[in-house]
């Protein structure tokens, strides 16, 4: 997952409990073997999560607090994920698309989730209540802020009067007071769509999907990215991630391999996930050398991800705990990863 907290906190709880981080997560909990790798190598703290479902995706904002979907209701933590309580669920008996598909919050008191494909969901109360706005025609895929008052969201519409579609792009400058469509115009003659956007600044913004795009001037224009690597030309790219300006990386279907940058996207290389057959849940770029996969087990790369070792699981069978999120609290040096029965945290050394 990755994703980046912001330190405009309305919450007084949250500036008290960041102090308090891990030695109230040792608390009751286990400690993983962790398998060397080289610098940097873990030592995984276990916490069961006693009540809660299976999530789909998860964020901290620091390690006591957290929001969770698992696609029918967001959730929250106080504890390190110990426990959680339900925010908002979707309507009993709703169709099935109408699910939760994505989350992200600012701060304990405001955030934003997409529920179905219509609707984008805001709280400034904790997760008390929820402000819907729709989009009747557009289909959201994936929502991303900058910051909280500048984000975008990307997805598809339909072209007037023909059995066709076509990428789409909404900016906000007023965080989500209003929505202006922003068009990207493409030499193509056949549908297409934008399925993740990511910000690696306020000015500088990419989009993926049957196509890949990207922004310098904060989302106003969105030329198709022309690049020096022919992986890019079998489209298929569904989620961009960067930790900075310059490294990125996007993940791929079929997950045969993934992209990396290190240029801020000139130039990207392809990756090999490890396991049999490729696959990837989540990744996460600490530095050039150092990455992070999730796929079941974690695994730990110190050369770029040309190679990994397990850091995370084993091999003994179905009954192991299986990680899919994974996430890196910056000011905590902390990597985050959320299995479908324990939240396991690592304290990595300051950079």
């Amino acid at each position: 997952m990755g994703m980046n907290c912001w330190r405009r906190i309305r919450s007084a709880r949250v500036v008290v409990v960041t102090t308090m981080c891990l030695g109230s997560l040792v608390i009751g909990g286990s400690i993983a073997q962790s398998r060397p790798s080289g610098a940097h190598s873990c030592q995984w703290r276990i916490t069961a999560i006693e009540s809660g479902p299976v999530f789909n995706e998860t964020q901290f904002l620091d390690p006591l607090h957290a929001y969770g979907t698992d696609g029918d209701c967001v959730w929250a933590s106080e504890d390190g994920g110990r426990h959680w309580t339900k925010s908002h669920c979707v309507q009993s008996g709703s169709d099935k698309r109408d699910r939760i598909r994505g989350l992200q919050f600012f701060n304990w008191s405001e955030g934003w989730a997409v529920e179905g494909f219509h609707v984008l969901l805001h709280t400034t109360d904790g997760g008390r209540s929820w402000a819907p706005h729709a989009f009747d025609k557009q289909i959201i895929f994936g929502l991303r802020f900058a910051t909280p008052e500048r984000g975008w969201w990307v997805g598809e519409q339909p072209l007037s009067g023909v059995l066709d579609h076509r990428g789409a792009i909404y900016s906000t400058a007023d965080g989500g007071e209003t929505w202006d469509e922003i068009p990207a115009k493409l030499n193509s003659q056949s549908a297409w769509k934008l399925l993740q956007v990511w910000p690696s600044s306020p000015t500088d913004v990419w989009a993926v999907g049957d196509v890949v795009v990207h922004s310098l001037d904060s989302g106003k224009s969105w030329p198709q990215l022309r690049v020096r690597s022919p992986e890019l030309d079998r489209f298929g790219n569904v989620k961009i991630q960067f930790q900075t300006p310059r490294l990125g990386w996007i993940l791929r279907n079929p997950p045969d391999n993934y992209l990396v940058t290190e240029d801020g996207g000139k130039n990207w290389s392809p990756r090999h996930p490890p396991t049999k057959p490729p696959f990837v849940d989540d990744l996460f770029y600490l530095d050039p050398q150092e990455a992070w996969l999730a796929a079941g087990r974690v695994y730990h790369s110190l050369d770029g991800g040309v190679s990994w070792s397990v850091s995370l699981g084993s091999e003994s069978g179905e009954t192991e705990p299986r990680y899919g999120a994974l996430q890196y609290l910056t000011d905590e040096y902390l990597l985050i990863a959320t299995g479908n029965h324990n939240i396991a945290f690592c304290k990595l050394p300051g950079r």
